[in-house]
């Protein structure tokens, strides 16, 4: 059994959790780290877009008045309003298993970790069409649309999920949604009208939800201790505490720059 890192972080600014993510998948490449697990909060709350979405997609008024920070994710997919939930990231050097197969692990991972905790999740069975999801401006919320073997609770979306594969290293991370801090997305996003503002909204809830709507009680400890076992059976890979090193710190002030510069 290969060995990895396991970190949980302390709550970070958007610009500087996107910075660690990126340190560890050069750190991965570079050899001077293997496989990484890493756990983390948001503070401030921030609103993440995928790499490709255009910043015209978001109100950037109404973010810095509501204190909220806006960062470019090195992933691609839809934004995320990062508040009330419980973030991760995985960097792993690909070996056999395909990004998609890394995916379910990671995803069977936490429904086992979920498990523990009576948290009855599931899976999506299929990808969205997503053609016609990302059609209108609705579609700008990652949580409206879903992939296949994403996490659900209840048949509502609870965990998203994105990839990236660099040379021979991919960086999975996604949201566990806590609370439903998200569904406050469609305040801070362009819609084209009030009308479709509200249907953003009711299109969110029916879509996803959260452990805190469905009122299971769930310990972020608890899950935390749990997944390290779970992750030694799931995935082969045995996570132990450490924190970043030196020259990953180095690597985090560059990247928080370069995300800054992003926007």
């Amino acid at each position: 059994m290969s060995i990895g890192r396991l970190i949980q972080d302390q709550a970070l600014s958007g610009f500087e959790n996107m910075a660690v993510d990126s340190a560890l998948v050069e750190s991965v490449l570079s050899r001077l780290s293997g496989p990484v697990f890493r756990f983390y909060f948001w503070k401030p709350p921030a609103l993440s877009l995928g790499y490709h979405q255009p910043l015209s997609e978001v109100l950037a008024g109404e973010c810095k008045q509501a204190g909220i920070d806006i960062v470019r994710r090195p992933t691609g997919g839809r934004a995320v309003l990062h508040d009330g939930e419980l973030t991760y990231s995985v960097v792993l050097p690909l070996g056999t298993p395909a990004p998609s197969d890394w995916y379910d692990l990671i995803h069977h991972s936490f429904h086992l970790a979920f498990s523990r905790q009576n948290i009855p999740t599931g899976y999506t069975t299929r990808n969205d069409d997503f053609k016609s999801v990302y059609s209108g401006l609705t579609a700008v919320p990652c949580f409206i649309s879903s992939a296949k073997s994403e996490l659900t609770l209840k048949g509502k979306k609870l965990v998203g999920s994105a990839q990236r594969v660099y040379g021979s290293v991919l960086l999975q991370h996604g949201s566990i949604l806590l609370t439903d801090s998200h569904l406050k997305i469609a305040d801070l996003l362009a819609c084209g009208s009030e009308e479709e503002r509200e249907q953003m909204r009711t299109i969110l809830n029916e879509k996803s939800t959260s452990i805190a709507r469905e009122n299971y009680p769930f310990s972020v400890d608890q899950f935390l201790s749990d997944i390290p076992g779970i992750l030694a059976e799931t995935l082969g890979i045995r996570f132990q505490p450490d924190a970043l090193k030196p020259e990953e710190q180095e690597m985090v002030y560059h990247f928080r720059k370069k995300y800054r510069s992003l926007l």
